[in-house]
């Protein structure tokens, strides 16, 4: 039950967007609730094993970080960072790879 209320918060925060003043997306990358599940589906798009990444994505562990998202740094990394995502009703803290940050608007 817990995961579907998440995932139903996620959904509202990555499909919302222009309610706060913050960085925005561009490009595609991930967000995860966790370093691991962050590190586990890096690796697996790493070697293209879409089966992991699937199932990660389908647990609400990950989600795919969509071009024009806003967000707001939470902590900055060399190996990854920490970003909240808004949306209506409320945010999300994703961890997300250094990419993300340098290629943000």
């Amino acid at each position: 039950m817990g995961r579907v209320i998440f995932g139903i918060v996620l959904a509202a925060a990555l499909a919302a967007g222009g309610l706060v003043s913050a960085a925005t997306v561009r490009g595609s990358h991930f967000g995860c609730l966790t370093e691991a599940s962050l590190t586990e589906i890096r690796d697996a798009a790493r070697r293209e094993d879409m089966r992991q990444v699937d199932a990660l994505l389908s647990g609400f562990h990950c989600v795919v970080l969509s071009p024009g998202q806003e967000f707001s740094v939470v902590d900055r990394g060399r190996r990854m960072s920490k970003i909240r995502v808004y949306g209506v009703g409320g945010s999300v803290l994703l961890y997300v790879g250094p990419e993300l940050l340098r290629d943000a608007g």
